[in-house]
């Protein structure tokens, strides 16, 4: 399978970001309740590769559905603002798990 590929982004403000689309080569998700885009780059430079649209390279949300192996498996990935933060917004908790009783 290939890395899950980031299909927009919102963060207007990191450098790797044009048009809404992520240039960097990979991106890594971070861990929390809104798991953040640690490659999250302010800067007035642009970065990244001009005709590349970036795929997540690592993801350290442990409890999204979408994590296999701090690989994420999603069909795409989407990046913008949830509650203030920047932030994976394809991020899917997984379900608790019920116990079952007889």
């Amino acid at each position: 399978m290939n890395p899950a590929p980031v299909d927009a982004c919102a963060i207007e403000d990191c450098a790797y970001n044009r048009s809404k689309s992520c240039h960097a080569g990979a991106i890594t998700i971070g861990s929390g309740d809104s798991p953040p885009c640690l490659t999250k780059m302010i800067s007035r430079r642009e970065g990244g590769f001009p005709r590349h649209e970036a795929r997540v390279g690592a993801c350290h949300q442990l409890h999204c559905r979408h994590n296999k192996g701090l690989q994420c498996h999603a069909n795409h990935v989407i990046v913008g603002r949830h509650d203030g933060f920047d932030a994976c917004l394809t991020h899917t908790p997984h379900r608790p798990q019920t116990a079952v009783t007889e």
